[in-house]
């Protein structure tokens, strides 16, 4: 509008227009200045949200996560244990000695592909373990009791399913969150 105002002056005074339209052109240019002033000072006295700064990543992402179970399980069963669902649960991040730390609560669902001995003993071990020992098509009796002597853990039939609940330990690392440790909080037989 100021604009506006300044060229119509400027404009009108280019054509030799008389001094006093001049002066009420002068008079209305002050009167919208000072209003323009006006609108500028409420703007100012009102106080102004502040614009939210972007959150930094809270910790590894939960598809993360799950991805980095199943190659956990994958590899140390070689296969005859499979991740079938994950959730995380819950998260805590921490700095400890300057490293950022983050535990990530979460529900997992497995299922064994094939008979055997999963090697984990739920009630002596406080971290998951996915090694697995398929049973021998034929054996002998006392080819099967040292097979089992030989193999602690549990034994499991193709197709059997276990709930595990459990923490991620994760720890930051110059090419991201990197697992320390996958703690065992609880396991429940699926059937």
């Amino acid at each position: 509008m100021l604009v506006a105002v300044c060229l119509a002056a400027f404009c009108g005074s280019a054509r030799g227009e008389e001094t006093g339209d001049l002066r009420a052109t002068i008079a209305r240019l002050e009167k919208a200045v000072a209003e323009l002033s006006d609108r500028v000072a409420a703007l100012e006295s009102k106080p102004q949200a502040k614009p939210e700064a972007p959150k930094p990543p809270e910790g590894p992402e939960e598809v993360a996560a799950g991805q980095g179970l199943a190659a956990v399980v994958h590899q140390q069963s070689q296969g005859a244990i499979e991740l079938t669902g994950f959730r995380k649960t819950d998260g805590l991040m921490n700095t400890e000695a300057g490293v950022q730390h983050y535990v990530m609560s979460f529900e997992a669902d497995i299922r064994c592909n094939a008979q055997g001995i999963w090697r984990f003993m739920p009630a002596l071990e406080e971290d998951f373990k996915f090694q697995f020992a398929p049973t021998p098509r034929k054996m002998q009796p006392m080819d099967e009791m040292l097979f089992y002597s030989s193999n602690p853990g549990a034994r499991v039939a193709r197709g059997a399913g276990f709930r595990l609940q459990g923490k991620f330990h994760f720890e930051r690392a110059e090419n991201g969150w990197r697992i320390t440790r996958i703690e065992k909080t609880g396991v429940e037989s699926l059937r």
